[in-house]
């Protein structure tokens, strides 16, 4: 491993230099180099600084993530493994999420795509593969492999710079060169379409690959290929993207209209959308439309010097840079923030989400058996609290639904939990929250807020229910001797989601609201109904030599799922408004009556606040 510590310098010009001379493209009988960047920290700060008042690298909420070497344009982002892989000339950028290395590549890199965790790389004179430290190549093509792309589980690959491309598919292990086959239906229609020179673009929609190349818009079914769209007047189609089941299309219009700096119109572009049946121009603009990607319940569509969103119904700028060198070439969604690749070797990134941990919630009746009612040893129930656990969520403030990913260490093992959303009885939201999930109901008793329970007659699924009615009905019931001036005090709650933590007492959960669960059932004890949310199978087998455990337990099978509180499961949102509330991970005790079987403790929770959107 070859490591470097790399240090720019600014030019007159206000471009950086880096003093490499390894940045030419080389060919793959050279070796590879890992070089990691060690650039120090002051000096790259003060660099940044300079190009930063010099109006080149700072463009609120977006940040200098990386300046790549000699500024060659960053052409594609893959996700491979946690980490983010960036392809500019014959490197790859690589990110884990704390700092930037990077890796000489055999040849000059045009594409990256994963699949099945494994990254391949396409670019000048084949495919190869990459194992985290080396490149395996796989097979040779006379030019370069442009486009990588994945429909219904098959890795697809397209050429650039033939009189004819090239599509290949593979039917058998990717990095087996005998798996790849020229794709001979493809090659067929596209000399009845007149369609030259490169495949531009991929996309799966409604389980078909959909293919551009030129003016053209191919469509795979499974079993033959059709003309899906030809237009006169575009040039080519440069990324496809499905968004809110619409399939939108990146355009670069006419090929040989001069710029506005030559006295021209300028390049023009646009965005079309296409909804299974009608073609539809939902945006033309100045200049080609590059690349898309889907972040925080939006579009993002990359063009020179800005980049634009698209929320269903309008568009609006996020980025806007008035050098013509900030093409935003690529971009990528990775580790709950957008990151862009620029033409000048800039990427940059956008975060829209937030991360808080959790605290320990006040002591409660706690449950001492695993998901599998197996206790767990006298010392690990005398020394354990939930103070001892870590755990954080991150989250989008904004969207149509509450979206994030929960990270949890040291929690019980083999233990299930539910994840909710708790109101505050005068609190934003709280209302909404019952609305759509449960109801917590106290009265005040002349000295304090007593007989709490919960409301629990949910009806037939459908809103409003038999407990909202009672709520309805008495939340206005005065009594002037309570702190509200309600006799009645309600606190809305909602169980939209549940896992089960490893032997570790670790998970890590991507949850999404939209069902609604009244609470969770293991299949030995009551059967799933298609109402029900899906079923989570974990197998574990304990002994004594993990921590919780001094009994050797035979290996258990647990199937858990949530029983429907609201319907159509998957179908039961938040309503649009703003929320402030708690979000809650609750002890599930499966209706348990041993004296080790709890009672619906809370273990966890923090303070969280959104906006749901139409």
């Amino acid at each position: 491993m070859l490591v470097l510590s790399i240090m720019p310098q600014l030019l007159e010009t206000g471009e950086l230099d880096y003093s490499w001379d390894g940045s030419q493209p080389r060919t793959s009988s050279e070796p590879c180099d890992s070089i990691v960047v060690e650039p120090p920290v002051v000096e790259w700060n003060r660099i940044l600084e300079r190009t930063e008042s010099a109006g080149l690298a700072s463009y609120e909420p977006w940040e200098t993530s990386f300046i790549g070497l000699s500024r060659y344009p960053i052409v594609d982002f893959a996700v491979c493994n946690e980490k983010l892989y960036a392809a500019s000339n014959n490197m790859l950028y690589i990110y884990d999420g704390v700092s930037w290395n990077l890796v000489n590549a055999p040849t000059f890199v045009v594409s990256l795509r994963t699949h099945e965790d494994k990254l391949y790389v396409g670019g000048q004179g084949g495919l190869y593969f990459f194992n985290g430290t080396s490149f395996d190549f796989v097979f040779t093509i006379r030019n370069y492999i442009k486009l990588l792309g994945v429909c219904n589980g098959i890795l697809y690959a397209g050429t650039i710079l033939d009189t004819q491309p090239t599509l290949y598919y593979c039917n058998g292990p990717p990095d087996n060169p005998s798996s790849w086959h020229q794709d001979e239906g493809f090659l067929s229609i596209l000399n009845g379409s007149g369609s030259f020179g490169s495949i531009d673009s991929f996309a799966e929609y409604n389980g078909n690959l959909y293919v551009t190349s030129g003016d053209t818009a191919f469509c795979y079914n499974g079993t033959c290929w059709n003309v899906a769209r030809k237009y006169d007047d575009v040039y080519a189609f440069l990324d496809m993207q499905v968004y809110k089941g619409k399939l939108y299309i990146a355009v670069r219009d006419q090929s040989w209209r001069k710029p506005k700096y030559q006295g021209g119109t300028g390049f023009s572009g646009r965005v079309l959308e296409f909804d299974g049946e009608n073609w539809t121009t939902i945006l033309d603009h100045n200049y080609w439309i590059f690349t898309f990607e889907v972040y925080d319940n939006m579009l993002y569509a990359g063009t020179a010097g800005k980049i634009l969103t698209y929320n269903g119904m309008t568009w609006n700028t996020t980025f806007n840079a008035p050098e013509s060198a900030f093409y935003a070439i690529a971009l990528m969604n990775y580790d709950y923030s957008i990151y862009v690749g620029m033409g000048n070797g800039y990427i940059f990134s956008q975060t829209n989400a937030v991360t808080t941990n959790f605290l320990a919630s006040p002591s409660g009746v706690y449950r001492w058996l695993d998901s599998a009612d197996q206790a767990y040893s006298t010392s690990y129930k005398d020394s354990y609290n939930y103070s001892q656990a870590a755990a954080t969520v991150t989250y989008f403030t904004i969207g149509e639904t509450l979206t994030g990913e929960l990270v949890a260490r040291n929690l019980k093992p083999n233990f299930a939990y539910q994840m909710k959303l708790v109101g505050r009885p005068d609190g934003v939201g709280n209302e909404q929250i019952g609305l759509t999930g449960r109801w917590w109901q106290e009265e005040w008793n002349g000295l304090s807020w007593s007989n709490g329970q919960n409301l629990n007659n949910k009806g037939d699924g459908s809103s409003p229910n038999p407990n909202d009615l009672i709520y309805f009905s008495r939340r206005f019931v005065e009594d002037p001797g309570s702190p509200s001036g309600y006799h009645y005090r309600y606190t809305g709650y909602l169980l939209f989601a549940y896992f089960t933590t490893d032997e570790n007492g670790d998970a890590t959960v991507h949850f999404e609201t939209g069902s609604s669960y009244h609470v969770l059932w293991k299949t030995s004890q009551r059967s799933r109904t298609t109402n029900d949310g899906p079923i989570q199978t974990v197998t574990f087998d304990p002994d004594p030599s993990q921590p919780a455990y001094d009994t050797d337990y035979p290996e258990s099978i647990i199937s858990i799922f949530g029983e429907w509180e609201r319907l159509p499961t998957d179908g039961v949102n938040l309503p649009v408004g703003q929320y402030t509330c708690r979000m809650v991970l609750t002890e599930e005790s499966f209706h348990g009556s041993a004296p080790l079987a709890g009672n619906w403790a809370a273990a966890l929770d923090t303070e969280i606040s959104f906006t749901i959107t139409a």
